[in-house]
């Protein structure tokens, strides 16, 4: 079962299993993860799994949520990525998963 840990913008660290096919993130106490912060949507963002693969979608949040420093509205996660809503980080952890990731390539020739 893959999990976040989530680490605070004061360095408070937590670790949150990923139980349900979707977890909501926000600011709202709603939220399965509750994020306080002026940068965090009242719903920002959810991790879901299907067919075994997780991933995380922004949902049209003012401030953006980032996967590995890049800003995205959906994207697959990897073990060991890392989720920036505000200010706090959450780190992806799948031990059931592969460790490596497949990289696509293309031969070239020299012309």
């Amino acid at each position: 079962m893959a999990k976040v840990v989530l680490i605070t913008s004061d360095g408070r660290v937590k670790q949150i299993e990923l139980a349900q096919p979707t977890t909501t993130i926000g600011r709202a106490d709603r939220s399965d993860i509750v994020i306080r912060g002026p940068m965090v949507s009242r719903v920002h963002a959810i991790v879901s799994i299907e067919n075994g693969v997780y991933s995380v979608r922004d949902l049209d949040s003012s401030n953006g949520t980032f996967v590995n420093g890049v800003k995205v509205q959906r994207q697959l996660l990897h073990h060991q990525d890392v989720i920036r809503i505000g200010d706090c980080e959450l780190r992806f952890l799948d031990y059931g998963a592969s460790s490596t990731r497949t990289v696509q390539t293309t031969d070239y020739q020299l012309v």
